[in-house]
């Protein structure tokens, strides 16, 4: 009764336990909770068997998984033992303490990996200025690892002159603050960078001080091009000043126009007086002039287009001057019509004083200067300094196709220069009048072969024309203009064409020349070795025969022996002398058909009857061959020719079938085709690689038998198609299925 009253008034799941570990009591949130089982007390085992043998209370923690339910549960326990045999033990539940736990880790752990990967600085500042935590990014900023630089100052990788305003955006943010703050770091490698940071107050927990949250970008790049810009604004400012060019930007919608402090000097007002809106503008143009300049600014906003135009103003004191402004329309964002016009604005007094002196100079002259340009065969062209032409000669008309009308007043680079040549040559223009371009293209008439220019007429014709410059002055040396003269070099230009043809045909023909000659020095080589080694090929063994005979002779042989060696040696003496010959003849033939003096003895042949003598002829050289030939000749084909030089070409190529394909019939055939006689030799060796088959009929090209080169000159089908040809005839290779057939044809008798 005392064991359940303890129990019962604990308020967690409790229950007595006896030495062996049985519950032998419970309270009711023992029973209705989560238990425990043989196999969850069986690991407390070793833990409360210890508070049996010392009477200990011992706490830990025990976990325990529910396959049905699919997740773990988590208790605190407590046991004490207050007798031999009795033991208290209690349980609380601590799961929900547990997933916290576990859900806080995960969130570490993902703000670590997001940290690291965070390719901006982070880093925690304690109220000091001590580092207490920085990401990667931002130890790679300071070049720095984290063993050095967690726990050390931060302010040493501020630059000296950002330390102070780092130092008080520390201490304002660690008072609950937030701010912001440019500054430069130098890193441990001397490598200096801006950042950008924004900073929070943090508190890392309720006990702990707040610190410096910070997150700082890398604004190196952006702070360089803002310096890079900021000069190119001094740069141009001081351009602008000097060359006495302002500039200015009307807003149309807000009514609202910037002025350079140049534009207020052109237009002689201090910058505090003017009122900045279009009215306080156009009450400044002289009152002549303002109806013009509203047209203009009305055209260039409608048309969306450039807008340039000279006008006189009012100084605040009442004298009267002269302006060239230029500019361009711009869109809004909306895209509607353009919103803005901006441009620049420059004083152009001594220009016009220039002008109205040069007017009353031509005007003096202008009779004695009419008559020259009427007179002017060449085309002759007047402008002021800026190119704006002043005169323009009936030459020029012609030349050009423009009219007089057309071109003055306009700068002549805007009409009939070549645009790509211009830009090629330096001169970017839009077309209007600029001095700057003018004068560059002046230059370039000065230099090396500057004075040669592409017009472009008004029909679009292109002509090559050279222009020769020079300056009009006064008396006194001032600048008046400039006075052109214009060659044009089209004719010249035709020639030099024709002349270059001329000399690239030469070219190509003295190329062609050499190398036919390096071929023909060529073949000469190959020839001379081929003719020194075939011709001696013969007179060695006569030479040893007659050696042969001499010795028998020496030695008193007898008559008898005489005779059989004479019997032995004659024939094969006979065959050498004759190869010789052949030799001679086709050198002999190669000689006269280069010369032009090939000459032919002809009279009626009759073709089939010529045909069977040469095969009866060649009947043995055929069977030394272990070959044959087969006749097929129709009957009563005569033609007009030299029977020598036919049998020769016949013979050849019998000859040579014998000797490339030997031990296989070969065919002499004879027919009629059309107005021709056509013969053919054909054979059934390995025939001709397509190859060989454009090179064979050329001189000293000798076939190819097996893998040797055949003996001879290499000039049998070279004569043979020279002396077809000079027939009227042909000699061409066709390619059967098997073998080689080789045909001549040859007009037949009328």
């Amino acid at each position: 009764m005392r064991e359940r009253e303890i129990i019962d008034a604990i308020p967690l799941p409790a229950a007595i336990l006896d030495a062996e570990l049985r519950v032998i009591a419970a309270n009711d949130a023992w029973s209705s909770g989560p238990s425990l089982g043989p196999e969850e007390l069986g690991d407390l085992h070793a833990e409360l068997e210890r508070c049996f043998e010392g009477r200990l209370t011992r706490m830990g923690e025990l976990t325990r998984f529910s396959k049905g339910a699919g997740k773990r549960t988590w208790y605190r326990w407590s046991a004490r033992a207050w007798a031999p045999d009795r033991l208290t033990l209690i349980l609380d539940g601590i799961t929900p303490c547990k997933e916290r736990e576990a859900a806080l880790r995960r969130d570490q752990e993902r703000l670590r990996k997001v940290l690291e990967a965070e390719p901006e600085c982070v880093k925690l500042v304690s109220p000091e200025g001590i580092l207490l935590e920085m990401n990667p990014a931002g130890l790679a900023m300071i070049e720095s690892d984290v063993n050095e630089a967690i726990g050390s100052s931060i302010y040493g990788s501020v630059a000296p002159e950002d330390r102070d305003a780092f130092r008080k955006l520390t201490e304002e943010v660690c008072q609950g603050a937030s701010g912001s703050l440019e500054f430069e770091v130098i890193g441990r490698r001397g490598t200096r960078r801006w950042l950008e940071t924004h900073a929070v107050p943090f508190r890392p927990s309720e006990d702990s001080r707040t610190v410096l949250l910070a997150i700082a970008r890398d604004i190196s790049e952006r702070k360089r091009a803002e310096r890079e810009a900021s000069r190119a604004r001094e740069r141009l400012e001081l351009a602008l000043k000097a060359s006495g060019v302002g500039i200015w930007d009307w807003d149309v919608g807000q009514d609202r126009i910037y002025w350079s402090e140049e534009v207020y000097r052109v237009f002689g007002r201090p910058k505090g007086e003017f009122a900045a809106n279009f009215d306080a503008f156009i009450e400044a143009v002289h009152p002549e002039d303002r109806e013009l300049v509203s047209e203009a600014v009305t055209r260039a906003l409608q048309d969306e287009s450039d807008y340039s135009i000279e006008f006189r103003i009012l100084w605040p004191d009442g004298s009267t001057h002269w302006v060239f402004t230029q500019g361009r329309s711009v869109r809004g964002e909306e895209r509607a019509r353009a919103r803005r016009l901006l441009g620049t604005v420059s004083n152009i007094d001594e220009r016009k004083r220039i002008e109205t002196t040069l007017a009353s100079e031509l005007e003096s002259k202008s009779v004695l200067w009419a008559s020259i340009l009427e007179a002017a065969s060449y085309p002759i062209i007047s402008t002021d300094q800026r190119g704006m032409v002043l005169s323009y000669n009936p030459a020029a008309e012609e030349l050009l196709g423009y009219s007089r009308e057309e071109v003055v007043g306009r700068t002549s680079f805007a009409l009939w220069h070549d645009p790509k040549e211009l830009r090629a040559r330096g001169i970017f223009t839009s077309g209007a009048a600029d001095e700057s371009s003018f004068l560059t293209l002046l230059r370039g008439t000065h230099s090396p072969g500057g004075d040669e220019w592409t017009f472009i007429s008004k029909q679009g014709r292109r002509i090559p024309v050279s222009l020769s410059v020079s300056t009009l002055r006064t008396r006194e040396g001032m600048l008046l203009g400039y006075l052109g003269v214009v060659s044009d070099l089209s004719e010249r230009k035709k020639a030099e064409q024709r002349l270059q043809e001329t000399l690239n045909s030469l070219e190509r023909r003295v190329e062609e020349r050499t190398a036919e000659l390096q071929r023909a020095i060529h073949y000469r080589d190959e020839f001379l070795s081929i003719a020194s080694h075939e011709l001696k090929t013969p007179l060695t063994p006569l030479l040893l025969q007659a050696q042969a005979f001499r010795h028998r002779i020496d030695r008193g042989a007898a008559d008898a022996e005489l005779v059989v060696l004479l019997r032995r040696t004659l024939p094969q003496a006979e065959r050498q002398v004759l190869r010789l010959a052949h030799l001679v003849d086709n050198l002999l033939d190669v000689s006269r058909i280069s010369s032009g003096s090939l000459v032919l003895q002809k009279s009626e042949v009759d073709l089939p009857e010529l045909l069977r003598n040469i095969a009866s002829q060649y009947e043995a050289t055929a069977h030394a061959a272990g070959s044959r030939v087969d006749l097929e000749l129709e009957p009563g084909l005569v033609c007009e020719a030299d029977s020598f030089r036919i049998e020769q070409v016949v013979v050849n190529l019998l000859v040579n079938a014998f000797k490339y394909a030997p031990g296989t019939p070969v065919l002499l055939r004879l027919r009629r085709d059309g107005s021709r006689a056509r013969i053919e030799v054909s054979d059934q060796g390995p025939g001709v690689s397509a190859a060989d088959r454009n090179r064979i009929f050329d001189r000293y090209e000798r076939g190819m038998s097996g893998s040797w080169i055949t003996a001879g000159l290499g000039l049998g089908l070279y004569i043979s198609k020279q002396i077809v040809e000079a027939h009227g005839g042909t000699l061409a290779l066709e390619s059967p299925v098997k073998g080689a057939s080789f045909v001549i044809t040859l007009p037949l008798a009328r």
